[in-house]
C-alpha cells in the first residue's frame, strides 16, 4: 500500500493532486491513499501539526487494514517537494518523538513504513538554513522560526535528525538544477542514511529543475515497490469490494475471472487494465508481461524459491516501415496504444494490445498466457483501416540485467568471450551487429551466468543475473527476404550508465520481415529452466 503527499511548500495543494498516479499504481496491483495535511500561512505555522497529520493517517490505515484489505507490514510512502520531506520523515520517525505524544488520540498502531520515496524534498533542513539557499522562507514559515532564529527547531523538523539503523528503504530523487531544494540537502541526507546503515538510493537527474518527470526514476521506483510491497498473491489482488471494504478506482478495470478459483495454486491467469494509460498487466504467477505508456512491453518473473518478483528480465517491442515515412517503434515514438482482454477462461487469457503509428500504421498483438506456463505467445496483424506496411521488425531487448553471454540458434552458437573487444560504437549507438537469413531453424535459446548480487555499476533498479534460460522460437518461416540479427554491447546504450563489470553481453534480438506484414505472424517467449527456481 502506498500513501501519497502532494507538495506545495506547506502551505497549498491537495490529495487530488496526485489522483492519476494512484491509478497507475493501482494498475500495478499496489493501492494508494492520497492524503491532505495542515498547511502554513504567513501568520501561522503548521509545524509540528503537519507531520503528525501524515503520522495519523498512515495509523488509521494500519488500525484499518482488514477493512481496507491491505498488508499493515507492507506500507511505503511517496511525495513531492514538501511531500518528499513529509515521506522521509515517515522514514525516519519511531513513532515515540515528544511532538507525536499524544498526536493520534488512541491511534497505537504505529507509523513505521518500508519504503520512502522522495521526489525534490529537503532531507537536510539544516544545511539549508546554514547555507542560506533554497526555500527557506517558505521552510521558515512552516515551521514559525528562521534558521537563526532556532536551529534546533529546524534539526527536529528534519528527517536526517531521526534516522536510525532499521528505518525505511529510501529513493532521494533530486535535479541537479534545482534552485528550489538544491542538491546539497539530498547529497547530505543520502550520507547521513548511509553512514547509519540504511539502504537508500540517490538519483541526481543532470540538469532537471524543482518540478523534473517522475517517469526518470520510475526504473529505480517501481522494483523497489514490487519487491516491497507486493507479496505474491495466488488470485491476484482483489477484482471487487464488498461489505465496507472502499470500492475500486473507477479508471482501473480488473478483468473478472470467469469462475472464483480460490486457494488454487497456480493461479489462473488474469488481467488489469490501466484505462487512464491504455496499459495492461497480466499475470499468471510465473511470468508477468506488462504495457507501458512508452510503449514497451516489459516481461516480470517471479521466483517461487525466493517468493518474490524480479523486474525487467525482458522486454519486447516492434517497428514498422511506411514507404515514404521511414521507420517506427513502440518505444518511444509516440505511438498510440490500447489494450483489451478478448477472451478469458480458468487456464487461458488472450490479450490484444493495439499500436497506432504517428505514420500511419495500425497494428495489433494477441497475447496469450496460460495456467502454469512459463511461455507467452504473441501474434501480429494489421487493421483494416492501416497505412500499407512495407517491414516488419520484432525486438526483443534484455540487455545488461541479465548479462547473457551464450546464443544459440539454428546450429550457431555465440559466446561474448570469443567477440574482440572493444566494439564499435558507444552510448546511443548499435554497436557490434551480426545479420543471418536463410535460417531453418527458429528456436533461439540464449542465457547468462547467475550472480548472487546486482552488478554495482548497473543502474540500482536493475536485479542480479537471474541465469534464466530464455528461449523465444520465432513461428513462420524466413522468406527469401528476412533476417536476423543480434546486437552485442561493451558499453551502455544509455549516455549516463556506468560501464558493467560483465563486459561484453548480447543485447537483444531483432527478427526482420522485409515488405508487407505477415499476418498472424508470431513469437513465443519464455523460461526453459523454471523448475530450477523452485
Amino acid at each position: 500500500m502506498l500513501v501519497l503527499l502532494h507538495g506545495g511548500g506547506w502551505e497549498q495543494g491537495s490529495r487530488t493532486n496526485l489522483a492519476n498516479l494512484g491509478v497507475y499504481y493501482a494498475s500495478r496491483g499496489i493501492a494508494s491513499f492520497s492524503i491532505d495535511y495542515q498547511k502554513s500561512t504567513p501568520d501561522e505555522p503548521s509545524w509540528p501539526t503537519t507531520v503528525q497529520d501524515v503520522v495519523c493517517a498512515v495509523r488509521h490505515i494500519k488500525a484499518n487494514s482488514a477493512r481496507y484489505r491491505i498488508d499493515p507490514d507492507r506500507i511505503a510512502a511517496l511525495g513531492f517537494s514538501a511531500g518528499g520531506h513529509l515521506a522521509s520523515m515517515l522514514g525516519t520517525l519511531q513513532g515515540d518523538e515528544p511532538f507525536l505524544e499524544n498526536a493520534c488520540g488512541d491511534l497505537d498502531a504505529g507509523s513505521r513504513i518500508v519504503l520512502a520515496v522522495d521526489y525534490s524534498g529537503p532531507g537536510d533542513l539544516v544545511v539549508l538554513g546554514q547555507q542560506g539557499i533554497g526555500a527557506i522562507d517558505l521552510v521558515a514559515q512552516f515551521l514559525g522560526a528562521t534558521y537563526e532564529e532556532d536551529a534546533e527547531l529546524w534539526s527536529d523538523a528534519s528527517p536526517h535528525s531521526h534516522i536510525s539503523v532499521d528505518d525505511a528503504v529510501f529513493v532521494i530523487s533530486q535535479g541537479t538544477g534545482d534552485t528550489v531544494v538544491p542538491q546539497e540537502s539530498a547529497i547530505s541526507f543520502a550520507k547521513y542514511l548511509d553512514d547509519e546503515g540504511v539502504e537508500s538510493h540517490l538519483v541526481l537527474v543532470e540538469g532537471a529543475g524543482h518540478e523534473f518527470l517522475a517517469q526518470q526514476v520510475r526504473p529505480v521506483v517501481e522494483p523497489l515497490m514490487i519487491q516491497l510491497l507486493r507479496p505474491h498473491l495466488p488470485n491476484g489482488p482483489p477484482s471487487a469490494a464488498t461489505g465496507d471494504t472502499p470500492p475500486p478506482t473507477p479508471t482501473l478495470t480488473p478483468v473478472p475471472s470467469p469462475s472464483p478459483t480460490p486457494n488454487t495454486d497456480p493461479p489462473p491467469p488474469a488481467c488489469f487494465r490501466n484505462a487512464a494509460e491504455g496499459t495492461i498487466a497480466c499475470d499468471n504467477g510465473i511470468l508477468r508481461v506488462r504495457t507501458t505508456p512508452v510503449g514497451i512491453t516489459w516481461f516480470d518473473f517471479f521466483h517461487p524459491g525466493e517468493r518474490k518478483w524480479y523486474v525487467n528480465k525482458n522486454n519486447l517491442n516492434h517497428r514498422i516501415l511506411v514507404e515514404g515515412s521511414g521507420w517506427q517503434g513502440t518505444e518511444l515514438d509516440e505511438v498510440t496504444q490500447a489494450a483489451e482482454v478478448i477472451s478469458q477462461t480458468p487456464d487461458q487469457i488472450v490479450a490484444r494490445m493495439h499500436f497506432a503509428f504517428p505514420h500511419g500504421a495500425r497494428t495489433y498483438l494477441d497475447m496469450t498466457m496460460q495456467r502454469e506456463s512459463p511461455f507467452v505467445r504473441f501474434e501480429m496483424h494489421e487493421d483494416e483501416d492501416s497505412a500499407e506496411i512495407a517491414g516488419v521488425f520484432w525486438v526483443s531487448t534484455f540487455g545488461q540485467g541479465e548479462a547473457v553471454s551464450d546464443l544459440r540458434f539454428d546450429g550457431i552458437t555465440i559466446m561474448v568471450e570469443d567477440l574482440p573487444l572493444p566494439l564499435p560504437g558507444g552510448p546511443l549507438q548499435a554497436q557490434h551487429v551480426q545479420w543471418f537469413s536463410g535460417m531453418e531453424d527458429l528456436n533461439f535459446t540464449f542465457s547468462g551466468e547467475e550472480t548472487a548480487a546486482p552488478d554495482p555499476a548497473n543502474p540500482p533498479w536493475m536485479s542480479r543475473v537471474l541465469g534464466l534460460k530464455q528461449h523465444i522460437f520465432w513461428g513462420v518461416p524466413m522468406r527469401d527476404q528476412d533476417k536476423f540479427a543480434f546486437e552485442a554491447r561493451d558499453k551502455p546504450w544509455q549516455q549516463t550508465w556506468e560501464v558493467p563489470e560483465t563486459v561484453p553481453w548480447i543485447e537483444g534480438l531483432w527478427f526482420v520481415r522485409e515488405g508487407s506484414l505477415v499476418e498472424g505472424d508470431w513469437l513465443t517467449y519464455g523460461i526453459d529452466n523454471f523448475e530450477d527456481y523452485r
